[in-house]
């Protein structure tokens, strides 16, 4: 996700950039979804990527974003938690 990101940057220099996902399965044994994509609509597509598109629409919710940032970096470095 974040290289499509980072290539409608550099393709489509400062236009809006949306993001429609869709999740199949991934379900949890309560019917939400698994920690995993829990924490990536939450956590990645929110918590970070969000600064660099105007809009996502995902199971979690449809979310807008006024201020998009188009200093999108070159690169992505994912570590482990330390907890």
């Amino acid at each position: 996700m974040f290289t499509l990101v980072k290539n409608a940057q550099e393709k489509y220099p400062n236009k809006n950039r949306m993001i429609y996902m869709d999740i199949e399965g991934h379900k949890n044994k309560d019917g939400g979804f698994d920690h995993d994509l829990f924490e990536l609509q939450k956590d990645f597509i929110l918590g970070f990527l969000m600064q660099f598109i105007s809009e996502v629409s995902m199971p979690l919710g449809r979310f807008k974003n006024e201020n998009q940032k188009n200093d999108v970096p070159d690169g992505l470095n994912i570590v482990p938690a330390k907890d």
